[in-house]
C-alpha cells in the first residue's frame, strides 16, 4: 500500500500539470490496483 501512495502522488501531479492519454492511462491503472487492494482488504 505505501508503495501505490509513492507511486500516487507522482502521477497525479503530472496529470494535475498536463492531461495526456499517457498519464490518464497511468492514474487509470493505479486507480485498479487501489480499488484491487481496497476489495481484498474488505474481503
Amino acid at each position: 500500500a505505501a508503495d501505490l501512495e509513492i507511486e500516487a502522488y507522482p502521477l497525479l501531479d503530472e496529470l494535475t500539470s498536463k492531461i495526456s492519454t499517457l498519464n490518464l492511462e497511468r492514474v487509470r491503472r493505479l486507480k485498479s490496483r487501489l480499488v484491487a487492494l481496497t476489495w481484498r482488504v474488505q474481503k
